[in-house]
C-alpha cells in the first residue's frame, strides 16, 4: 500500500509541476495561476484516490520530499487559495521599461504585444516603439516595412488617445518621418514640416528627455544637408521649403548632452558631423573621443562607433593641416 501511495503521489506532483509550468510557474507561482488549471488536469485522476491521499497529508509529505505541492492543488481546488491580484498599470509599465533598459526588444515586443486593443496611451506608445524596434532589427525589407507601418498606427492612436503627453508626440513624429520613407520623397517633404511640429511640441511637454532634443536636432541636420537637386527638389513642392543650419542641429544635440550625458551613441556622432561641416575639427574631434569610449550595447551603437572612427580620421587630418 504504501508503495502504490508512493507511486501516485510521484505521478500526482509530477502532474501538478507541469500544470504549474504551463501557467508560467517561473513569473508568478503555483498557487496564483494554475487555479482554472488544476481541476480540469486532475480530473484525468481517480478523485477517490486523491481524496484519500488528500486526507492523510502527513503521509504523503513524508513519503516524497517537495510533495506538499499535492496538498495545495486540493486547496486550489477547495477555493482556499486566493487569486493573485491582478497587475497594475505601473507594473506593467515597470516590466515594458525594464526589458527596454536591458535592450530586450523581443521580449518587450512579446510582452506588450497582447496591449495592442489597449486604450491607454502609456501602454500603446510603448508598444510603437518595441514594434519600431523589432523594424530595426529586421533583416527582410517586406517585415521591416510592415512593422514600420504598424508602428506608425500604434503612435497615432496613442497621439490620440493623449495629446499631452510629451513621448506620445516625440514616437509619432519618428515613425511619421520612418514611414514617409516608404511613401517617397515628395510625401517625406511635405510631412517634415509635422514632424518638427511634433517634436518641438514633445519639447514644451518635456524639456528634460533628451531624446526629443536629439531627434530635433537630427530634422535640422537632415535640412541642413539637403544636396543642391534636394533644394531643387523641396522648391517645387513648397512655396518656401523647410531650411535649417548646422548650428541649430548642434544647439539641439548639445541640449540632450546637457540633460544627459553620453546618453545615446548616435547623438555623439551627430555632434562630431555637425562640427566637422562647420570646420570646427577640435570640438568633432572631443565627441570622437566620447564616442570611442562609449559602451556600446545594441548594433546601433556598434554602427555609430564605427562610422565615428573613420570620421576620426579625417577630423585628425584637417586638424594637422590646420595646425601647419
Amino acid at each position: 500500500m504504501r508503495v502504490t501511495i508512493y507511486g501516485t503521489v510521484t505521478r500526482l506532483g509530477r502532474m501538478v509541476i507541469a500544470v504549474g509550468r504551463s501557467a508560467e510557474v517561473k513569473s508568478y507561482g503555483f498557487p496564483w495561476n494554475c487555479r482554472k488549471n488544476v481541476p480540469t488536469k486532475l480530473a484525468m485522476l481517480d478523485r477517490k484516490l486523491f481524496s484519500t491521499l488528500v486526507k492523510r497529508p502527513a503521509l504523503l509529505f513524508s513519503l516524497v520530499p517537495g510533495v506538499k505541492i499535492a496538498h495545495c492543488a486540493k486547496e486550489v481546488l477547495d477555493g482556499k487559495w486566493p487569486q493573485r491580484p491582478k497587475s497594475t498599470l505601473d507594473d506593467v509599465l515597470r516590466t515594458a521599461d525594464m526589458h527596454y533598459e536591458h535592450n530586450e526588444m523581443r521580449e518587450l515586443y512579446d510582452f506588450l504585444k497582447d496591449f495592442n486593443d489597449s486604450s491607454e496611451p502609456e501602454l500603446v506608445w510603448r508598444l510603437a516603439r518595441a514594434t519600431y524596434e523589432l523594424a530595426k532589427a529586421s533583416a527582410k525589407e517586406d517585415e521591416k516595412k510592415r512593422l514600420i507601418y504598424a508602428a506608425f498606427a500604434l503612435s497615432e492612436k496613442a497621439l490620440k488617445l493623449d495629446e499631452g503627453n510629451f513621448a506620445c508626440h516625440k514616437w509619432f513624429a519618428i515613425l511619421l518621418d520612418e514611414m514617409a520613407k516608404y511613401e517617397g520623397v515628395k510625401y517625406r517633404l511635405q510631412r517634415s514640416p509635422e514632424v518638427k511640429q511634433h517634436f518641438e511640441r514633445s519639447i514644451e511637454l518635456n524639456p528634460r528627455d533628451p531624446t526629443s532634443h536629439h531627434c530635433l536636432g537630427y530634422w535640422h541636420y537632415s535640412f541642413a544637408d539637403l544636396a543642391w537637386y534636394q533644394r531643387k527638389a523641396a522648391e517645387a513642392f513648397f512655396a518656401s521649403p523647410p531650411t535649417s543650419t548646422y548650428s541649430e542641429a548642434i544647439r539641439c544635440f548639445e541640449h540632450a548632452e546637457q540633460v544627459q550625458p553620453n546618453f545615446y551613441s548616435m547623438n555623439l556622432l551627430m555632434l562630431a558631423k555637425a562640427y566637422t561641416k562647420e570646420k570646427d575639427y577640435l570640438k568633432a574631434g572631443v565627441y570622437l573621443t566620447k564616442l570611442r569610449d562609449f559602451n556600446a550595447k545594441t548594433v546601433e551603437d556598434v554602427k555609430a562607433m564605427e562610422e565615428g572612427e573613420k570620421l576620426n580620421q579625417e577630423v585628425r587630418i584637417r586638424i594637422q593641416y590646420q595646425s601647419k
